[in-house]
């Protein structure tokens, strides 16, 4: 009997029923009529639904068990469940800030797996993926485009840390926990779900602080919670680095007013009546008095601006010529009409890459830069008037500069020192000894580079300097970069064109070769520390140091649980995301030649495919610093490209 909860059936379906039951059945029950007066219902309606019962009937009879399920529908199944499960265990992996999604390099890794050969997703479209995973399909796209061998490694390293940078901080792993030492009296409940997010948590440091404020109620800003990881040993801030280094600090040497004179050109720009020009500042000045001895105003730095500096500087100084004058490196200076321009007097040079060998003149500039306003002459267009009241300007200014006292010089002004200044002749024949000496090891040591120059380094040079449109009369360039690796010449030419192909190379002809010497030269210092780094690690491994033993154990140990060749890329992606999550140099160079060994013991079909897997997931790993990806993807495609006993070597 249908209990008092069941839905009444009409009486019309159950006379339908009756006569669907009577044409099927080989008895015929009793009379039609019969039937349909006890129900009390009209033919009819009855038989109208009887026929439509029978349309309906087959539809609603099946073959035993479940139904089959489309391989399409199967594997966004498998996709659904996979992302489900990913970013239920790791909070933070996906995270919406003002409309904005970030994702951690974790979920970027999980989604190249996904599309990888044997991954649930290896059938599946990238816009079905996209929909599944709700990623835009243009963000998918870019996670899955294998990016070239080298990428572009810019001019200067960009100092950063794997797990330390105030925006980019990654959580430590499984490996953080909660100190010992902090006990649970110490601890209040805001701290407590700090320390206990914060490992599994995969996001950036500034999400995390979001998401307790927003998802856990905890009102603390960036600071406190920093302060607190950093207390438990669960993160570490970047250290600031130091403007300058202690040993630089009164390196400067200086001996008595007119003995030494400095010289540097800078770049000033003028509006008048609307037009704005730039000029070269030409500018001469003492060493020991520290005062501005003579300029000029010329439209380049060049020899002939340097003449006319030095003939202003001797008006000023009532014709006493320095003994020496310290200049650049720049053409422009090194050539014989420098010399001469200069009076007979020793030209010496600054130091390559130190501003403190002219940095009096330089806080000189930096003086004028913050005395005087923007420079904006209203009136006539004619350039020679612009110039004209440019020198009038420059001159109230330094007169008004070495005329005021200093307290390094007792009250006197620069002026009153460099006019009473008399040095005996010891002091001078002193000077003249110092500074020949300078120059002669100059000379020694450019004598020497020239003689250390290899050709096969210069005609390399030479012919990407003509493949780059760099110009280099006398290879005078080619021989300054010579002095450089292999490696370093032939990786910053490769940089070099790539930045350029991206439009990030100053369109100037003339600062093109600087720009090129500054990334090779770069390149030359990381490539020496990071051989350093190796033959460290090697002497390490043998003396079986404490700081490489634990990782020797570890890769011993994933060596073990990947004994078969099917478990080997496996291997080879667990060494990769070691090396990437390394916090320290020594760490990743570990992790790096342990990747690149097992990939190379791979079949060369499967390494090919697996390279361009794993260079996808070094490429998006943004929390890695920039220098050890190029050097992760270079390391893999040599594993590809180059034989296995060449590989190894290296």
């Amino acid at each position: 009997m249908p209990s008092s909860s069941d839905p009444e059936i009409p009486k019309t379906v159950i006379g339908a029923l009756f006569l669907l039951l009577r044409e099927l059945l080989p008895h015929k029950p009793s009379t039609v009529a019969a039937m349909l007066d006890t129900l009390g219902v009209g033919k009819s309606q009855c038989y109208e639904l009887k026929e439509r019962l029978r349309e309906t009937l087959p539809e609603l009879l099946h073959s035993p068990g479940r139904p089959s399920v489309r391989p399409e529908r199967e594997a966004e199944l498998a996709t659904l469940k996979a992302c489900y499960a990913y970013t239920t265990v790791h909070l933070g992996a996906v995270r919406v800030n003002h409309s904005r999604r970030q994702y951690s390099d974790g979920f970027r890794n999980f989604m190249i797996d996904l599309v990888a050969p044997g991954g649930p997703a290896e059938s599946l479209s990238l816009e079905c993926l996209a929909e599944l995973a709700d990623v835009p399909l243009g963000t998918l796209k870019s996670w899955l485009a294998v990016p070239a061998r080298k990428p572009p490694t810019p001019e200067h390293a960009e100092p950063t840390t794997t797990k330390a940078g105030p925006d980019d901080g990654q959580a430590g792993g499984d490996q953080a926990a909660t100190p010992i030492w902090l006990t649970e009296s110490a601890l209040s409940a805001q701290v407590k779900t700090i320390l206990t997010v914060w490992p599994s948590w995969e996001g950036t440091f500034m999400a995390f602080c979001q998401a307790m404020s927003t998802d856990f109620r905890i009102q603390r800003g960036p600071t406190f919670i920093g302060n607190i990881l950093q207390v438990a040993g669960l993160r570490e801030r970047q250290p600031r680095k130091s403007k300058e280094a202690p040993w630089s600090r009164g390196a400067f040497r200086t001996h008595f007013p007119g003995a030494q004179w400095l010289g540097d050109g800078t770049s000033l720009a003028i509006v008048w009546n609307g037009k704005r020009y730039i000029f070269n500042i030409e500018t001469l000045l003492d060493a020991a008095s520290n005062a501005v001895v003579g300029f000029a105003v010329t439209d380049s730095e060049s020899a002939d601006a340097l003449g006319q500096a030095f003939d202003s500087s001797l008006e000023t100084t009532h014709g006493i010529a320095p003994l020496a004058v310290t200049l650049d490196n720049k053409p422009c200076n090194t050539c014989e009409a420098a010399a001469a321009a200069v009076g007979g007097a020793i030209v010496l040079l600054g130091t390559p890459g130190r501003g403190q060998s002219k940095a009096a003149l330089e806080g000189a500039f930096g003086l004028f830069a913050q005395a005087m306003p923007v420079l904006a002459v209203e009136g006539g267009s004619d350039r020679e008037m612009a110039r004209s009241a440019l020198r009038l300007v420059l001159t109230a200014w330094h007169r008004g500069r070495n005329g005021r006292p200093r307290k390094r010089f007792q009250g006197k002004s620069p002026a009153q020192v460099f006019l009473e200044s008399c040095p005996t002749h010891e002091d001078t024949e002193a000077f003249i000894r110092w500074a020949q000496e300078l120059w002669r090891q100059q000379e020694a040591y450019r004598r020497t580079r020239e003689a250390r120059l290899d050709p096969q380094r210069l005609e390399t040079l030479r012919i990407g300097l003509l493949d780059l449109a760099i110009p280099d009369p006398d290879d005078r360039l080619a021989k300054a970069l010579a002095r450089f690796c292999r490696d370093s010449i032939s990786r910053g030419l490769a940089t070099f064109e790539s930045k350029r192909d991206n439009g990030t190379v100053p369109p100037e002809a003339h600062r093109q070769g600087a720009y090129l010497g500054g990334i090779i030269a770069n390149l030359h210092t990381r490539l020496e520390l990071e051989r350093f780094a190796v033959h460290l690690m090697k002497q390490r491994l043998r003396a079986r140091d404490l700081t490489l033993e634990p990782l020797a154990r570890m890769a011993a140990e994933l060596r073990a649980n990947a004994s078969n060749q099917e478990q080997k890329p496996g291997l080879v992606k667990a060494f990769l995301q070691r090396a990437l999550e390394a916090p320290y140099k020594i760490d990743f160079l570990f992790w790096a030649k342990a990747t690149t060994d097992t990939l190379v013991s791979l079949p060369e079909s499967v390494r090919a495919v697996l390279c361009e897997t794993l260079v996808r997931r070094v490429a998006k790993a943004f929390a890695t610093d920039r220098d050890r990806r190029a050097d992760l993807i270079d390391r893999l495609v040599s594993c590809v490209v180059l034989s296995p006993v060449l590989t190894t070597a290296t």
